[in-house]
């Protein structure tokens, strides 16, 4: 596959899952637990993320610490290509201009004598659900990465 073939399909995906989630926001009975919900959709490559390791997700706030979010993905196994929700509240975050940067941690769960999981992230987004439960797109990865034994984080750039 071509270069250009890779961005377009990419484009095209991301598009597809914003709509989707922008869908099923409007389809859905609004909820009255999260004040400032964060859509964390994780598209999982050609490696799946085997059962029993997981990821810790990290946002930094301008004038305030990093802060962690552990085990979003509840120890599941995430197949090859497959495309994964996860919701988390975030009640300081009330604009995207607040953000500084996301970060996903892959934390490997292994022992004798299985080795470490390596984990193909295709593309990652972040998403801010505003009051009036419109999606913004606040980070972005949309080039594949591979989480070895040396690349246990990957940093999320906001999308601006």
């Amino acid at each position: 596959m071509s270069v250009q073939s890779k961005f377009k399909y990419r484009t095209a995906l991301r598009r597809v899952a914003v709509g989707l989630l922008t869908l099923s926001s409007i389809c859905a009975f609004p909820s009255v637990a999260l004040s400032a919900p964060l859509d964390i959709i994780l598209f999982t490559g050609g490696d799946d993320l085997r059962g029993g390791s997981y990821a810790n997700f990290y946002i930094k706030l301008q004038g305030s610490p990093l802060q962690r979010f552990d085990n979003i993905t509840s120890r599941r196994n995430l197949p090859n290509n497959s495309l994964n929700r996860y919701r988390i509240d975030l009640p300081a975050l009330t604009s995207a201009n607040q953000v500084e940067f996301c970060e996903i941690e892959h934390v490997s769960q292994e022992s004798f004598p299985q080795t470490a999981d390596n984990w193909n992230l295709d593309m990652a987004i972040v998403i801010m659900r505003t009051p009036s439960n419109f999606p913004i797109v606040i980070c972005e990865r949309t080039t594949t990465h591979r989480f070895q034994g040396n690349s246990r984080r990957l940093t999320l750039q906001p999308a601006r």
